[in-house]
């Protein structure tokens, strides 16, 4: 990095370089201090710089640590792999050389959670000890049959979730969402494991919000006919009266409720949640488990009584969670 800048080069350069790819038929894919990124059929590769193209297959690991082999392009015009000599060509006097891509793989995910020194409970198992959930599965009780949405920042279709048969319909993106397939934060993909360790056999909805638009968040989360809508988000309100965006919302809960549908929203993190405080949802604290299985009031989550609502407790239950700092 302390020495990069003194492989960039001059624009005029880069321009004309661009300009004399373009003519020889490559696209230019994009242009930066040091590269000039371009695609093209092997013939123009071919034609262009004097060479042939070959394929080679060699030794990769891909995803999942598997040992094969894989298709590299290469040319014998220069003794590096991947290296296209422009000696000789009419590039030389523009081009160091031309770089062929080569496969390059993800570093596969484990399905495992990660190992830490510091005690915890482990997701799934842990949680579901921890909340009596394993009494309730050996019962019979798992959640087959309901639908839970879960409005929150994505869901990634993470290994951990698909090796243990657990069942997530497509990303539905709320207003002004992208990227369905991503979960930039990784909060909602997190907070879905806890779903799973209480109810491992819903059926997750998982709704993208952004929340320039959080009512239509919610509201699409509505249009999907769940039983259940969780929720852990939220802004903090301590005193009335609500502004019209909070109305707007409130007023959207309980429409789902009278609709039947079950929304639960979390208390805050040291919040005056709202919706947490709406007296519609289930409100959800946070107490925290210790390694001789003693409970205590986490100092990660709120719990108050409502300044809007009279005699409005809040939490109305609490789930596990960590201890400041970050809930570990």
């Amino acid at each position: 990095a302390n020495t990069v800048a003194n492989f960039y080069s001059e624009e005029e350069l880069l321009r004309r370089s661009a300009l004399r790819l373009r003519d020889a038929g490559f696209e230019i894919l994009q242009i930066t201090d040091a590269t000039i990124n371009i695609a093209g059929s092997p013939k123009t590769y071919q034609e262009a710089f004097n060479t042939e193209l070959y394929a080679e297959e060699r030794p990769v690991i891909k995803p999942g640590a598997v040992e094969t082999m894989g298709t590299f392009i290469d040319s014998p015009s220069a003794d590096r792999p991947g290296l296209i000599s422009v000696a000789g060509t009419p590039f030389e006097d523009v081009l160091e050389g031309v770089a062929i891509e080569e496969p390059r793989y993800e570093m596969a995910e484990s399905m495992f959670p990660p190992l830490k020194e510091y005690w915890h409970l482990n997701v799934p198992d842990g949680v579901a000890v921890g909340c009596n959930a394993s009494r309730a599965h050996r019962g019979g009780t798992t959640g087959r049959g309901i639908k839970v949405a879960m409005v929150d920042s994505g869901w990634y279709k993470h290994s951990f979730f698909v090796n243990r048969g657990y069942r997530a319909s497509p990303v539905v993106l709320g207003p002004a969402a992208t990227n369905p397939t991503n979960d930039e934060s990784g909060h909602g993909t997190g907070e879905s494991a806890n779903v799973f360790a209480i109810a491992p056999d819903v059926q997750l909805l998982p709704v993208k919000i952004n929340f320039v638009n959080s009512v239509g968040a919610f509201n699409a989360a509505v249009g999907l006919g769940p039983g259940i809508i969780t929720c852990s988000w939220g802004s903090s309100v301590q005193n009335g009266p609500l502004s019209a965006a909070n109305q707007t919302l409130a007023t959207a809960i309980a429409t789902a409720v009278s609709n039947g549908i079950i929304v639960v929203f979390s208390a805050g993190n040291g919040h005056w949640g709202f919706p947490g405080q709406h007296p519609d949802v289930i409100s959800a604290g946070g107490v925290f488990m210790d390694h001789d299985e003693s409970l205590r009031a986490s100092d990660y989550a709120s719990g108050f009584m409502s300044n809007i609502y009279p005699n409005r407790r809040v939490p109305d239950l609490s789930g596990l969670v960590g201890l400041r700092p970050k809930a570990i």
